[in-house]
């Protein structure tokens, strides 16, 4: 039996959020292009869970007449930040966690839960979980329970180069 630590990087590759690859990005500008006509953005933080030493990023993709530039959520901080009361600016230039320049797609790296905000007891005692715009979720987890969780892995056939884990509640996948 392996412990969940071992499994951080399934969860958490990088410590302040992960690079998307060409066509997690094409998949975003499609679903916002199709859109609905409210025009809402499509988001999503990567990673969409995280331990709470380390941070995720912030990525939206948008109608133009939905463009989201600046990220206001009251519990969302960026950079080591304690508390947010101006938003989080959001970049599509290439810099600050955007992956590609002028693509249409905003993001920003080096996100986390402002400590002011994170209580551990939302969800059974150990995270924290929030719904962020454009339907993302994100969750932190209390950094003390890294390593507390048994689980195995799981051979999984159907899915060559993917990864499956199993823990007593719960499972986690990981493709290549």
């Amino acid at each position: 039996m392996l412990l969940l630590h071992s499994t951080a990087t399934v969860l958490v590759s990088a410590s302040c959020g992960e690079s998307l690859s060409a066509n997690v990005l094409d998949a975003l500008s499609e679903a916002a292009a199709a859109g609905n006509d409210g025009g809402d953005p499509v988001s999503l933080f990567a990673p969409s869970v995280y331990y709470s030493d380390s941070k995720t990023k912030f990525v939206t993709a948008h109608k133009q007449s939905s463009k989201i530039e600046v990220l206001y959520e009251y519990f969302l901080c960026v950079d080591g930040g304690t508390t947010n009361s101006n938003g989080i600016q959001l970049y599509d230039d290439g810099t600050n966690g955007d992956d590609v320049a002028n693509d249409g797609i905003y993001s920003r790296d080096c996100v986390h839960f402002c400590s002011s905000s994170v209580d551990f007891n939302d969800l059974y005692g150990f995270a924290r979980m929030e719904m962020g715009p454009g339907g993302s979720n994100i969750v932190v987890l209390d950094v003390a329970k890294k390593g507390t969780v048994p689980y195995e892995e799981i051979d999984t056939p159907m899915l060559p180069g993917a990864k499956t884990y199993a823990s007593s509640h719960a499972f986690f996948f990981s493709g290549e």
